[in-house]
């Protein structure tokens, strides 16, 4: 099993970013490990194991209506761990998204266009 500092959390609910999240974070950054989560609730108890980035989406209601945002969930990762990188990923460009995501403690915020996977490139250090 990998350093904890070596693990990746991705917090996303859409199948199709997920996967391509996952195949890039796994082709290129080899030395990594990548846990996919659709809720930041069903992550939550993952904490322990002490990820060393969290990927997280900021709009959690793909397949759960009722699952919480982003910010809501990176409180909850600033109160076990305010170490944790957490990069946070939107396909809103409303600026008050950006400013949640930032006072919340965001490491960045990325928007899902088609520099998502280089700018996540630029924050994974191998």
């Amino acid at each position: 099993m990998p350093s904890p500092f070596r693990m990746i959390f991705l917090v996303e609910d859409n199948p199709v970013y997920a996967e391509m999240i996952c195949n890039h974070i796994e082709s290129r950054h080899p030395t990594f490990s990548i846990r996919r989560f659709s809720t930041g609730e069903e992550m939550l108890p993952f904490l322990s194991s002490r990820p060393g980035m969290i990927i997280l989406d900021y709009f959690l209601d793909g397949t759960d209506e009722n699952a919480a945002t982003g910010d809501i969930i990176m409180q909850a990762v600033r109160e076990v761990n305010p170490e944790i990188h957490v990069i946070m990923i939107t396909s809103s460009e409303n600026i008050s998204v950006a400013a949640t995501a930032m006072n919340a403690g965001a490491y960045a915020l990325i928007l899902k266009d088609d520099t998502l996977l280089t700018h996540l490139d630029e924050m994974i250090y191998d």
